[in-house]
């Protein structure tokens, strides 16, 4: 076994069990009632709840001259997006990005009828031209 040292470097003597890592000696151990070793206190928000909770708090808000309770983050949604219509360079780099992630799959995979057939016609023929007969005839 090891010989324990205190703070002031005199020896403790021998501990009752394998001090290591992790197994402090225990006269060196935080004592009950200490602060100094408690960490958070149960049932104090951490800091993703408190900016989830400031983000989703309503507030007055005049929108085209009429008085509107909206959240947080949907005015500055909302402002970021006017600042990106006036023109702000800045502002339509964030905004043009949140666009493309949440924009409807079926708005964006939308493909008019006139362009398929042409490109279908244009596939046919590429493979007529190969000598590839048989592929793309069933449509």
């Amino acid at each position: 076994m090891t010989t324990v040292y205190g703070r002031d470097e005199e020896p403790m003597g021998l501990p009752d069990y394998e001090v290591g890592y992790a197994r402090p000696p225990e006269k060196t151990r935080f004592k009950k009632g200490n602060k100094s070793g408690k960490g958070r206190p149960k049932g104090s928000p951490n800091l993703k709840t408190m900016v989830n909770r400031i983000a989703d708090e309503k507030v007055s808000a005049k929108i085209q001259g009429k008085p509107v309770k909206l959240k947080r983050k949907e005015l500055m949604l909302l402002h970021v997006a006017t600042l990106a219509c006036q023109g702000d360079l800045r502002a339509l780099d964030r905004f043009l990005p949140l666009i493309e992630r949440f924009e409807d799959a079926q708005e964006a995979a939308a493909i008019p009828v006139e362009d398929t057939r042409e490109d279908l016609a244009a596939i046919k023929e590429y493979f007529r031209y190969h000598g590839m007969s048989g592929v793309g005839d069933e449509a």
